[in-house]
């Protein structure tokens, strides 16, 4: 699972935060979730 959010799920996160215009929250929500996810 770990994987999966490391690779595929942060450029996720960060192409949907940047499309609902809440880049800069979801990118820190993201980077926050891949060091306890990881």
């Amino acid at each position: 699972m770990d994987n999966w959010w490391g690779s595929g799920g942060f450029i996720f996160a960060f192409q949907f935060g940047n499309m609902i215009n809440f880049r800069p929250f979801w990118s820190l929500l993201s980077v926050a979730y891949d060091i306890m996810w990881d």
